[in-house]
């Protein structure tokens, strides 16, 4: 599945996770086999995936919070977002 700003994602029900401190999160996803460390702006993502979310209201949420221009963030949320997808982390919402 390729990714866009139009994709709906939430996460995947096979995904353990904690919160470390205030902004990071540590999970693992129980199908494949990984384990990843989130840094503040990921677990953001992390959290706002809980429910349904197009990745263009990702977008628009990290740019009213954290200090960054509209091209840097889609391009970046893109890639971190078909990573999540590629491994199971996240699936389509729909």
């Amino acid at each position: 599945m390729q990714v866009t700003l139009e994709t709906r994602l939430v996460r995947s029900e096979d995904v353990m996770h904690v919160s470390v401190g205030d902004d990071e999160t540590v999970m693992m996803s129980i199908a494949g086999g990984y384990y990843y460390g989130l840094n503040p702006v990921a677990t953001w993502i992390w959290r706002l995936l809980e429910k349904p979310q197009a990745l263009s209201d990702v977008c628009n949420s990290l740019i009213e919070e954290f200090e960054v221009d509209r091209p840097a963030c889609e391009k970046e949320v893109l890639q971190f977002a078909q990573q999540l997808v590629d491994h199971q982390i996240v699936g389509p919402a729909d």
